[in-house]
């Protein structure tokens, strides 16, 4: 099955806030409808998992989403929960364009 949304490479921070931890993680891909967190939690398919990510700026956003697919010992993947709000959209938006990535029909509003 093709990805619904581009994907570009990062190496962006994160803490995830899962159970009652939190982890240091890094994101290594992102796109507007999810990422992959590089970690060795064990999570399973449909947890739902809060998470800060430190985006290429050097500012945080707090943002939730479902985990997808987990490859142990190597991290899972993770849709955002939707909808987003429109400074989280365009926190994302910002990351993956600063990465050489392209979004047909995005605007941002400078928030």
């Amino acid at each position: 099955m093709p990805r619904q949304h581009e994907r570009v490479s990062v190496s962006l921070e994160a803490v995830l806030e899962f159970g009652t931890a939190k982890n240091n993680a890094r994101v290594s891909d992102i796109s507007r409808g999810g990422c992959f967190f590089d970690t060795l939690i064990d999570v399973a398919s449909g947890d739902v998992i809060s998470f800060k990510l430190k985006g290429s700026d050097g500012t945080w956003m707090n943002l939730t989403g479902t985990a997808m697919h987990h490859f142990p010992g190597i991290g899972f993947g993770l849709r955002f929960t939707l909808p987003l709000t429109e400074e989280q959209r365009n926190f994302i938006y910002r990351i993956i364009f600063a990465q050489g990535g392209k979004l047909t029909g995005y605007v941002d509003t400078g928030k």
